[in-house]
């Protein structure tokens, strides 16, 4: 485990965190929701994603079924349970994250990472879950290419394909469907795959960079974060936000990985703790929001004391609940299938 990428996927949470907090702010505070720089935080997941596939894939048996697998039971319990959670909040009365209807078929296709529009958004009925449909999507793809035995082969036609995609659907009119999939944020798994297969190249050698160039690289990343973060349009997924927050992504976990091959290395228990759970974070903190909107919102209080309020609640709501997630949900089921998955292997060797 690349320990500050761990402590980047913290900032990366908490990046989408305050993105979704930005209506609210923007009460007190109007105009400020035009800066979207919390949305980049799922640009960073992505790079993150593309990188750490493509690493812990090196070296090892090319088994499509087994890695698929290995993400199934790694990002589908958890968010089966956080969406039927949604569902039994609908039929208790409420309506929680914007749900103001709710057909079977939405219940499936979200279960199942089929898009489908929901009132005017292709999103599923947990609202942060689109970003999933691309995570397995991209699982998919990256199972299928496990026929080609040759690993740097098999990213190159990774990187190649994933762009190819683009391509098409910048130049091609598809159904919906494969429009949906050709969305150039899907670029962005490219680029951290890309820098995987440069890791694994250089294993065993010295850092490519130095200190001083790794944060170099980490200050340039956040800088094009924050210069691109309104005017662009970046947020409704068009080809310039994989040129800027996806390469911001890149450079953030570039400039981290060369930082802790420096041995500079974030060893704070906690912010490594809040790094194993930002699935569960990233899962609950919108209806975390909304819970302590409405809380707050019971009191009376109003203007910045509600802001202030209400954005410390939500944010110790949703470290708690994520924290406990973790640790009752997701780090037992991981555990249960590693150790159920280590004695078939060994029986399977015997």
């Amino acid at each position: 485990m690349i320990v500050n990428l761990q402590v980047l996927r913290t900032i990366a949470a908490l990046l989408v965190f305050f993105h979704h907090l930005m209506p609210l702010i923007d009460r007190v505070f109007p105009g400020v929701r035009k800066y979207e720089t919390g949305a980049s935080g799922v640009d960073i997941f992505f790079v993150l994603s593309g990188f750490i596939m493509v690493v812990t894939t090196y070296q090892k048996d090319a088994d499509p079924v087994r890695f698929l697998t290995n993400r199934i039971v790694r990002v589908v319990p958890i968010y089966w349970i956080m969406t039927l959670v949604i569902v039994c909040i609908f039929l208790l009365g409420a309506r929680p994250l914007g749900v103001m209807d709710l057909q079977p078929s939405y219940i499936w296709k979200s279960l199942f990472f089929i898009p489908f529009q929901r009132a005017g958004f292709w999103e599923p009925i947990l609202s942060v879950g689109w970003t999933l449909n691309y995570e397995m999507f991209f699982y998919a793809v990256f199972s299928l290419l496990m026929i080609v035995r040759r690993f740097y082969l098999r990213i190159f036609f990774l990187v190649f394909s994933l762009f190819a995609f683009v391509a098409a659907g910048l130049f091609f009119h598809f159904n919906d469907y494969l429009e949906y999939y050709s969305s150039p944020v899907i670029l962005d798994f490219a680029l951290g795959a890309a820098f995987g297969a440069f890791f694994c190249a250089r294993r065993g050698k010295p850092a490519a960079l130095g200190p001083r160039a790794a944060w170099f690289l980490i200050a340039l990343g956040g800088l094009v974060i924050v210069a691109t973060s309104t005017g662009f349009n970046l947020y409704n997924n068009n080809i310039l936000r994989p040129m800027t927050w996806g390469v911001a992504g890149l450079l953030l976990v570039a400039g981290l990985v060369f930082l802790e091959q420096n041995g500079h290395v974030a060893k704070h228990w906690f912010l490594v703790l809040l790094g194993n759970a930002s699935y569960s974070i990233y899962l609950v903190h919108n209806l975390m929001i909304q819970i302590s909107m409405k809380a707050v919102g019971m009191t009376g209080i109003a203007g910045f004391p509600s802001l202030v309020l209400t954005s410390c609640l939500a944010l110790g709501l949703t470290t708690l609940f994520g924290l406990a997630s973790y640790r009752f949900i997701e780090a037992p089921i991981n555990q249960a299938y590693r150790k159920r998955d280590g004695v078939r292997r060994v029986s399977l060797q015997h």
